[in-house]
């Protein structure tokens, strides 16, 4: 580490270097072209500016320079992750991965995290790990919690057992409306009820009754048209050369299609995890930590048979889908993603925009099992839920049944006049 010209300014040059070495890197390992120009496109950025050559520390010409120019924290949100990223590559020459996930500060924290409380993070990040948990889901856990940690030590706690439920709720409420919403409550829930079953202390369970119930609010889900349906299913149907598809692309597809799994849970199939005998297969859900076990389609197997049988690597890697490297890796979530949407546009689904990704499917299959009258819990067990409520979100999404709730007008007749006086 370059110590003391990180202190001084930054080592532009050592940045233009980093940026060769992080090119190929990011080819060889099967990036995303989309990612590359992205990822570099900000070293350039990083490397041109003069304000950035000035600064003492990313940190400093992030809350110097980016927070003072964007104001949307989706935007700041994704420039810390840039901005992480590049850090470590120009200061300790560690190339992105999701073995090293890198999330700036969004701000300097003004208080140092009690012995306590850095345990109580080390302890769930454990856990987290030990359950396969994408490690884009831990340093984001990791966040709020050094957030609401660093909150409670500004008001000089170091402990829970002097915490109040006022103290709690503060975090949450301003005194007049809500600043932190029903996500926030949810990680921090689930990580104490981590924390807890770990180190069985019983003052988790007081911390847990102080949280408030938010309400979780959401956009109408999207989902595929009978006519995008009707495209991915003449494509899955057809038999012989898709062109720029391979066996695995469409293998991994018709999984995601007819199963609705997560990607991140894709990536993580073995090839143990299929019972062929009673026609299984077994997912461990990273996002819940549950273990689902779901029917092997006719189509989905026979899909996935062929990819096995005549296109993957020869290799002792168990992962069922691999990298197509030089040296046949596990798929990472992005890849997953990259996969899906090319498939979407040899379909000819959504070629000119709109919401695409693996969570398009996981929509469809649930208005798909609504539609056919499946079950809440059974809905709920397919897609692996942690609660029924869950399903709900899916049924505000179905256009169709919503507009048979509505009330026709013509039992309502209203008089001329009220539309005179409107206008007026």
């Amino acid at each position: 580490m370059r110590i003391h010209q990180y202190i001084i300014s930054m080592d532009v040059e050592n940045l233009k270097c980093a940026k060769i070495r992080l090119e190929s890197y990011l080819q060889e390992n099967g990036y995303s072209q989309g990612y590359i120009k992205t990822l570099t496109h900000e070293v350039d950025r990083l490397v041109s500016n003069s304000d950035f050559a000035k600064a003492i520390s990313y940190e400093a010409y992030y809350q110097d320079h980016i927070v003072s120019k964007y104001k949307n924290p989706t935007t700041l949100a994704h420039k810390r992750g840039l901005l992480g990223r590049i850090r470590n590559l120009d200061l300790h020459g560690i190339m992105p991965s999701k073995r090293h996930p890198s999330f700036l500060p969004s701000q300097d924290s003004p208080c140092r995290l009690s012995p306590f409380f850095k345990d109580f993070i080390s302890i769930c990040k454990d856990e987290w790990h030990r359950r396969s948990l994408a490690n884009s889901t831990i340093a984001s856990r990791t966040g709020m919690l050094d957030k609401f940690f660093s909150f409670l030590a500004s008001k000089g706690f170091d402990h829970f057992s002097d915490v109040g439920e006022q103290d709690i709720l503060s975090y949450f409420f301003d005194g007049t409306s809500v600043i932190r919403g029903y996500d926030v409550v949810k990680i921090l829930r689930l990580s104490i009820l981590d924390y807890g079953r770990v180190s069985h202390d019983e003052s988790c369970k007081r911390i847990l009754s102080y949280l408030p119930r938010i309400r979780k609010r959401h956009g109408i889900y999207p989902y595929l048209t009978k006519e995008e349906r009707e495209r991915i299913d003449s494509l899955l149907e057809e038999s012989g050369d898709h062109g720029q598809l391979s066996k695995r692309d469409l293998a991994m597809f018709t999984l995601l299609y007819y199963t609705g799994i997560r990607r991140g849970d894709l990536a993580n199939i073995r090839l143990l995890d299929i019972d062929w005998n009673q026609d299984q297969i077994t997912i461990m859900q990273g996002k819940t930590g549950h273990v689902n076990t779901l029917p092997l389609l006719a189509v989905v197997g026979n899909s996935i048979l062929d990819y096995i049988e005549n296109e993957r690597p020869k290799t002792k890697n168990d992962y069922l889908f691999l990298s197509t490297n030089k040296i046949p890796d596990k798929l990472s979530g992005g890849s997953v993603y990259d996969i899906v949407e090319k498939v979407y546009n040899v379909a000819g689904v959504r070629t000119d925009g709109g919401r695409k990704g693996t969570h398009l499917l996981r929509h469809n299959l649930s208005l798909s099992l609504l539609n056919s009258g499946a079950s809440t819990p059974m809905i709920t067990e397919i897609l692996g839920h942690a609660s029924p409520e869950a399903v709900n979100a899916y049924l505000e999404s179905d256009e169709v049944a919503l507009k048979g709730c509505a009330l026709s007008v013509e039992s309502y007749p209203i008089g001329k006049e009220v539309f005179e006086a409107c206008m007026k």
